[in-house]
């Protein structure tokens, strides 16, 4: 990972960049709705903004019935304007990613 912008902590800048991940890929999802919730566009541009961020590339689990459903209840959350869900997601997947460099 790349040098962290000037944050007090480290905890702070990965907090808030996740916040900003979830945010973005539930905001891409609401001006391209489609009933699957278009999850594969949505998740590789995710990892878009990780790589300009200096990030690893992450994989939000959706392969398996009970993985998608996590995520598309996560994306529902969102939708009423719920974002732990999603961050939850997004945080466990990018400590996996983070733990494999």
């Amino acid at each position: 990972m790349r040098h962290l912008p000037s944050y007090e902590d480290e905890e702070q800048y990965l907090a808030e960049v996740i916040s900003l991940l979830a945010w973005f890929q539930h905001r891409f999802v609401w001006i391209h709705p489609f009933n699957d919730y278009n999850g594969r566009v949505a998740r590789l541009l995710t990892n878009l903004v990780l790589l300009n961020l200096g990030f690893p590339l992450l994989t939000i689990k959706a392969e398996t019935e009970k993985d998608r459903n996590r995520y598309v209840e996560a994306m529902k959350a969102a939708d009423q304007h719920d974002f732990a869900k999603l961050e939850t997601l997004i945080t466990n997947a990018l400590k996996e990613s983070l733990e494999k460099t």
